[in-house]
């Protein structure tokens, strides 16, 4: 049997725009909170519903008076706050397009290029962009790199340059009796452009239109018992596909976040969860690195949501003691959600380490081999997907797709009964000799111990074998780093070499971390830590 499923679509779908989506719910419960948003001084702001979407009124009638038409786009980059909301759907309302950028991946020129403005809200951003870039007079945006910048806005009122436009001015000079007509917009027009993390130099713009991200949601959610009284927590940025609000808009949910450095910052792990209960959370999205910090609690969660990496079954049985099931989201930025699975204390004898869970409605997987041919039901290979949710072309008209399909390069299997097994990324093995090692399954081993509190193992260049393995850990609170005791381990726990070469899977470097840097998702970030590894490498050879 071919490694290939369709999972049809039996949900009706809806023929809204984000915008009258967002108005439909502040008519129906105006009063109700929207967001909660903890800044980084851990103090509390919230908005409701209408209060949101005045402020998307307002903010739209703004730009429209400094010239912003449909099809303009907008670099748009705020950090978490509850106005979030009313600055990004405020732009889709004047018919242009929300970029939702990711700095500090890329160079700045190219992921603003073609934006008619800017709207940031953090010092480092402003930093970035008056490198290239200068304000004058009345927000006026002057840069040789990008001729098609016209003004500037700023929303954080303390990082705002000189010159720069301040958004909170901007809206309250607009009238309730301005009379501004708002263009015309068709629920499959474009919402917004999201960047990929521009690893091969230039981010690519995604492109993803109102009809995606009202409808994919609901397929998301249909059949579970989410509702309009539920409350989901993200510590991921807003502008990111794991952070953006979308329950609020399917179910008129609220949405519990913060400022995203305080809430990943494992310190304030305690606070966090406290912040779970003060806000009587029933959906938490907790990143995997920390399921093991779970634990009884005093109160209980409905659901745990977690994804973006291939998760172990220990790992999900941490998540058990404070909440009544578990779910597994996998998804890409092209894509927006392909798969996800929900597990509980009964199910949980289904569940295999690198599971993805089972494709979402409207959903096709296929599994190929190196030179595209489907492989069997239970076979390795690439995984390929598509869906009428995929993006087909880049916001420059290139195409995203391979016959239709879109590639990734994650390698894994289908199981008979339609669910998608990963086994890791072409680019997730170390090539040791002659063998290939997988970095997912070292991992695994070396979070065993009882003191490591996360582990990341990454590749050292060497002229003898051409890869070495270094595993870099933090410790867990109130133990100690012992590396001896840590290769003990290892050796007595992982695999012996089976093969020809008598390679070992056993970490040739065992290098401590107080903590580890973060991306703005709250994922580790594994460039960084390998360029630091291999600054410890090298010094401890030289010493």
């Amino acid at each position: 049997m071919a490694s290939y499923i369709h999972t049809v679509g039996v949900a009706e779908n809806s023929y809204d725009t984000i915008p009258e989506r967002l108005r439909i719910w502040a008519e129906k419960y105006p009063d109700k909170t929207a967001v909660v948003s903890y800044d980084a001084e851990y103090k509390r702001h919230q908005i409701t519903l209408k209060e949101m979407h005045d402020g998307a009124v307002k903010f739209a009638k703004a730009l429209m008076k400094l010239g912003i038409k449909k099809r303009d786009k907008i670099a748009f980059c705020v950090p978490n706050c509850v106005e979030w909301m009313s600055y990004d759907i405020g732009i889709m309302m004047t018919g242009a397009y929300s970029m939702r950028l990711m700095f500090g991946l890329a160079d700045i020129k190219s992921v603003i290029e073609g934006c008619s403005a800017v709207v940031f809200g953090s010092k480092s951003i402003w930093d970035s962009f008056l490198s290239i870039a200068q304000i004058d007079n009345n927000g006026k945006v002057s840069c040789e790199a990008c001729p098609d910048l016209r003004f500037a806005i700023d929303v954080s009122n303390s990082h705002r340059p000189a010159n720069a436009l301040s958004a909170a001015k901007l809206m309250a000079e607009v009238s309730d009796d301005d009379e501004v007509e708002f263009p015309y917009i068709d629920p499959e027009d474009i919402a917004s452009i999201n960047q990929t993390s521009g690893t091969t130099g230039v981010p690519k713009r995604i492109c993803h239109s109102h009809f995606n991200f009202i409808n994919l949601p609901d397929k998301f959610v249909s059949g579970t018992s989410i509702s309009t009284f539920d409350v989901l927590f993200s510590g991921r940025p807003m502008g990111y596909i794991g952070g953006y609000p979308f329950l609020l808009l399917t179910k008129g949910a609220k949405h519990v976040t913060g400022d995203v450095e305080m809430l990943n910052d494992t310190k304030n792990f305690d606070f966090v969860v406290n912040l779970w209960q003060q806000e009587k959370c029933t959906i938490v999205g907790v990143a995997p690195q920390d399921l093991k910090r779970l634990g009884n609690r005093g109160f209980r969660v409905k659901t745990v949501l977690s994804g973006g990496d291939m998760l172990t079954h220990d790992a999900i049985e941490y998540s058990f003691k404070i909440a009544d099931e578990f779910g597994i989201i996998y998804g890409a930025t092209e894509a927006l959600i392909i798969s996800s699975r929900f597990f509980t204390p009964e199910n949980m004898s289904q569940h295999r380490q690198g599971m993805l869970g089972r494709p979402l409605e409207g959903t096709e997987i296929k599994i190929v081999d190196e030179e595209k041919r489907v492989v069997d039901i239970g076979k390795t290979g690439y995984l390929y997907f598509r869906s009428k949710w995929t993006t087909k072309t880049f916001l420059d008209g290139t195409s995203c797709l391979e016959k239709g399909w879109y590639s990734t390069s994650d390698i894994g299997y289908l199981t008979k009964d339609g669910d998608i097994i990963m086994i890791g990324r072409s680019t997730d093995f170390i090539k040791k000799c002659t063998v290939k090692l997988s970095i997912k399954l070292i991992e695994d081993y070396v979070g065993r111990q009882p003191n490591v509190d996360a582990v990341v193992v990454v590749p050292i260049p060497d002229e003898e074998v051409g890869e070495r393995v270094c595993a870099c850990v933090t410790i867990r609170p109130n133990h100690e780093f012992n590396e001896e005791e840590l290769k003990k381990f290892c050796t007595e726990t992982m695999p012996q070499p089976k093969n020809f070469d008598c390679v070992s899977m056993h970490p040739d470097y065992i290098l401590y971390f107080p903590s580890f840097p973060l991306l703005a998702s709250g994922k580790f970030d594994r460039k960084a830590i390998k360029t630091l590894a291999l600054k410890k490498v090298k010094d401890s050879k030289n010493n």
